[in-house]
């Protein structure tokens, strides 16, 4: 008897594509060097942590000038004193409309009648008191009739005008209290890379970053005076807007570690 021939199936075929995917996969899978996520700063109750305070400032040119004006006048009975008034602090109000100022920019604050008594304690006639807040805006920060402008207000009342305050700022403040915060992180961030190499620490991330709340503004500001009379004033009175200083504060919580490569605020953000 013959043997019966033996039959052999040919080899299968491998896609080079398949195959050449596969030897990636091993590679991959065999590497020494695995791609490492990127790490997360160590933030928690046990975790050693850094808290750094610190505040930044921005100035700026003032372009609104607030005026507070009052008219004071009396009279032997309330309707005459009002009467005086009422004439009096109708030319204030003409006054600052005919020196620029907007209607919507001119408020009545205060209006109030109140008698005076003699040294008896006799009512010996009746006083009123008027007061009105203006804002000017001046964009180019000099405000150069302003001076005038009081002035010119002054001559309506004589010598019942009264300048109560006068308050120069910025009308938004916004970009001045962001460049005040930048500053502000900025700070902290040194302050807390400073207090880490003195303890033998580094940064490794920013666990908190809080914002105190109300950032505090400070403008120049003239005190409350009366004018004895209109002649008592200058040709023009002199005014000086300076600058509006803005204080933002921040307090920013870092987590640390022993690690030779310390945390960059650049680096965090991606730049």
């Amino acid at each position: 008897m013959h043997p019966s021939p033996t039959l052999l199936r040919p080899p299968l075929a491998v896609p080079a594509a398949l195959f050449a995917a596969g030897l990636a996969l091993s590679a991959c899978s065999g590497s020494s060097n695995p791609v490492s996520k990127p790490t997360v700063p160590a933030c928690g109750p046990d975790a050693p942590e850094l808290t750094a305070s610190a505040s930044g400032q921005a100035t700026g040119t003032p372009d609104l000038l607030t005026l507070t004006v009052g008219v004071q006048t009396s009279g032997t009975t309330a309707t005459a004193a009002l009467s005086s008034d009422d004439s009096e602090a109708t030319g204030v109000i003409k006054a600052l409309k005919a020196g620029g100022v907007a209607p919507k920019d001119i408020q009545t604050t205060n209006l109030s009648i109140f008698p005076t008594y003699d040294n008896h304690g006799n009512i010996n006639g009746y006083s009123v008191n008027n007061t009105v807040i203006a804002k000017v805006h001046d964009q180019s920060g000099t405000f150069a009739g302003a001076g005038s402008l009081i002035d010119a207000v002054a001559g309506q009342a004589g010598n019942d005008i009264r300048l109560n305050g006068i308050g120069f700022s910025v009308q938004d403040a916004s970009v001045l209290e962001g460049q005040a915060r930048a500053q502000a992180v900025h700070a902290a961030f040194v302050h807390a890379q400073d207090m880490a190499a003195a303890s033998g620490e580094r940064l490794a991330g920013l666990c908190s970053l809080t914002d105190t709340p109300g950032v505090s503004t400070v403008a120049p500001r003239s005190s409350g005076q009366a004018f004895n009379s209109a002649a008592s004033l200058d040709a023009s009175t002199p005014l000086q807007p300076g600058v509006q200083q803005v204080t933002a504060q921040v307090s920013a919580v870092y987590s640390l570690t022993t690690s030779k490569t310390s945390f960059s605020p650049n680096r965090a953000a991606g730049k």
